[in-house]
């Protein structure tokens, strides 16, 4: 892209960044997160204020930059809290925006749909209610680390390992946890791509990146209270964040919003697992090796989970019931090897076959649960599972439109069902298979429409 090319596009993603942070989304302060972290940035500010707060008197900001850059611009500018913090999410909006536009063109879009693109991330691919968006309303740090890993996505698919490097560091010194899966990709793509160059653009960025991390956590010149993981807070403060941050409490959510979150969940298990059947079909490395990277990523926090359990006495594993413990033992055979199967058979399969499994599976789950087990099938599934199949059916009317298209004859014939089976309310008074099976027996013999049936197949004209 030359300069004639990217003074245009460099024009149209700042226009984009500004239209969405001054008309929509748009932004907001002090209306969620802000509530606790302003607070916390006053108090750093000055010590005499909030000196009776919870919040500002055991703040969370140990791994993160965002207070000591907060509060070194009011010093530095004289300017408030909402001003500095508002300058870097305008700024921020700017990288996100940049990052989608890098990520459109890597896809092979057109410089305009690249900029498209970038207009749907930055000008409202939202979902009303709390943190389900593109873009975060608040200058926070989740919000501006999602928008700096954007700007690294964008860079590593164009292949500028080293300024994408530079852009995850800033976006881990923000908020590591949410720049951890980032690292992940980033550290299987470099393991197979086998790349000297990225992988020193890796090791580099992961050196800042830690360092940057240990420096802010060791120096704190502002003062943090002590990370506890799988903490729980003290009720005082669990109430006071409940007026504070009402929407990390879903009792207190507005009972609008609630219908959207199952729709986002079956969203979200469909992308996963499409992603995971995608994953296990095009990785280079063989099935078995793909489910020991599976179990070595899962094991260290299967076992921290379990080492606090146990710490607090709520382990059933080896708590003095040996049969107790070899069931839940059972249960890793029990799971393992179907996911090895699974691993198997993907890379023998088509991925739309896949797809198409793992729409038969659960409601294969669902009918054994209700024929077998008796459970109850509620209103919720009555809903779900036609949605389900009504989307089975647009998917499978597509690819026939394809094929049509293409030329292809889709014609053929179907006969329900090939052998006698047993009906669920006629049992086996009920015969319309073209092959008769004996009950007792089994034996299996062809009536007369099987042969019919095979003399009408064998009677089609050819192409």
């Amino acid at each position: 892209m030359n300069l004639r090319q990217a003074a245009p596009a460099a024009l149209a993603l700042a226009a984009y960044a500004l239209l969405g942070w001054f008309v929509f989304p748009g932004r907001t302060w002090l209306q969620s997160d802000t509530q606790i972290y302003v607070p916390i940035l006053e108090r750093q500010h000055d010590a005499s204020l909030f000196a009776r707060d919870e919040i500002a008197l055991r703040p969370h900001v140990k791994f993160t930059f965002y207070d000591e850059i907060a509060v070194g611009l009011r010093r530095l500018t004289g300017a408030g809290f909402e001003a500095v913090l508002a300058g870097q999410q305008l700024l921020f909006r700017g990288v996100g925006v940049a990052g989608a536009y890098l990520v459109g063109l890597a896809l092979g879009l057109p410089p305009a749909g690249a900029l498209a693109a970038a207009a749907l991330f930055g000008l409202g691919a939202v979902i009303n209610g709390p943190a389900v968006l593109t873009l975060e309303y608040e200058p926070v740090p989740r919000g501006f680390a999602v928008l700096w890993l954007m700007l690294a996505l964008g860079l590593a698919m164009r292949r500028k390992w080293m300024w994408a490097g530079a852009a995850a560091v800033i976006a881990t010194l923000y908020h590591p946890t949410t720049s951890a899966p980032f690292w992940v990709c980033l550290l299987l793509h470099w393991r197979y791509a086998h790349d000297r160059r990225e992988g020193i653009a890796l090791e580099l960025s992961v050196a800042a990146a830690a360092a940057g991390l240990a420096v802010i956590a060791l120096l704190q010149p502002f003062g943090a209270d002590r990370q506890v993981m799988l903490g729980r807070i003290p009720p005082e403060l669990e109430q006071i964040q409940k007026y504070r941050g009402a929407y990390n409490w879903i009792s207190l959510w507005p009972a609008g919003w609630l219908w959207q979150y199952p729709l986002l969940a079956a969203l979200g298990l469909t992308l996963t697992w499409g992603a995971y059947a995608f994953f296990k079909k095009w990785l280079p490395m063989g099935p078995s090796e793909g489910f020991l990277l599976e179990v070595l990523i899962l094991s260290p926090f299967a076992l921290l989970y379990l080492g606090w359990l146990m710490a607090r006495g709520q382990s059933h594993f080896l708590a003095g019931d040996v049969a107790t413990d070899a069931l839940l033992l059972g249960c890793g055979v029990v799971t393992a090897v179907p996911l090895l199967l699974y691993a198997h058979g993907a890379k023998l399969l088509r991925l739309s076959t896949i797809g198409i499994l793992q729409y038969i599976s659960p409601t294969l789950v669902a009918l054994v649960a209700v024929a077998v087990l008796g459970e109850h099938f509620g209103p919720a599934r009555m809903v779900a599972f036609p949605m389900i199949w009504a989307a089975l059916a647009i998917y499978t009317a597509s690819f026939l439109r394809q094929a049509r298209a293409a030329g292809a004859d889709i014609r053929g014939y179907l006969a329900w069902t090939l052998l006698d089976n047993l009906e669920w309310s006629g049992g086996r008074r009920i015969r319309f298979g073209l092959v008769r099976v004996e009950p007792d027996s089994l034996e299996r013999r062809p009536k007369a429409s099987f042969r019919w049936f095979a003399g009408l197949i064998g009677s089609a004209p050819e192409g």
